[in-house]
């Protein structure tokens, strides 16, 4: 394993599995946060995620951006997103997304930790955001859809005073970045190595599109072994799993 810092998106696109199909557009979904007082790790497991469009129904199946479970500490999320998946879908535009949320755990400063019957889920982790203007997937482009946790407002102590949390979670979707994050790749495949360009092409895992992720390296870039040792650029090879 590897770290390394990306800098930039591509996309490798093949349409040959598309024929004779609707048009089709790939999506690539990212979470992030900022910190929040007295917690030192804040996990949740994001088990599906679901793009409506705007004449969906709340019945209607929609397009499945997530289909395996991720478990996730939002907190190490300050100044970074995770992908939380790379996938291809109908193009056009949607006005909702649909996530489901299990297994909170919260960690305090104090190393106390508060889960099952100490946390209290909101509608059993159903969340349904409105996109605040829809989210346009372009065929055979690709759309980054970022959701922002804002967690200093969903977590609240109860009321009665028993020492329970309610987890009331408050997302907001952001269409693109600032270019000001960094972003978190968890199990990836370098596919290509350029090193006259330094740049670095690999596939991810949670992907079901043929979609891959554009790494451009420059004067600030790590290369960090499992080790922790420094390695050069031309030491990484094709089909190496790196985070």
């Amino acid at each position: 394993a590897f770290v390394f810092a990306l800098v930039a998106f591509g996309c490798n696109g093949d349409d040959s599995g598309n024929e004779g199909t609707s048009q089709r557009g790939s999506m690539v979904l990212m979470m992030h946060d900022a910190p929040v007082d007295d917690f030192r790790e804040v996990w949740v497991t994001v088990e599906s995620v679901i793009m409506l469009g705007a004449d969906d129904d709340s019945s209607a199946a929609g397009e499945a951006v997530l289909t395996e479970s991720v478990r996730m500490d939002i907190l190490a999320l300050d100044s970074l997103a995770q992908i939380v998946a790379a996938v291809d879908v109908e193009a056009g535009a949607y006005s909702k997304i649909r996530l489901q949320i299990t297994n909170p755990e919260f960690i305090r400063d104090d190393d106390s930790v508060f889960t099952g019957g100490d946390v209290h889920l909101v509608a059993n982790g159903h969340v349904d955001l409105n996109t605040q203007g829809d989210v346009f997937i372009v065929e055979d482009d690709v759309t980054i859809v970022s959701l922002d946790v804002d967690l200093d407002n969903s977590l609240q102590i109860n009321q009665t005073g028993n020492g329970r949390y309610i987890l009331r979670p408050q997302i907001f979707v952001d269409n693109g970045l600032s270019g000001e994050e960094g972003i978190i790749i968890e199990g990836a495949t370098i596919t290509s190595v350029d090193l006259d360009a330094g740049e670095i092409t690999v596939s991810t895992t949670e992907s079901e599109a043929d979609v891959d992720l554009l790494v451009e390296l420059n004067d600030e870039t790590e290369i960090i072994s499992a080790g922790e040792l420094p390695l050069a650029l031309s030491a990484l090879l094709i089909g190496t799993t790196v985070d």
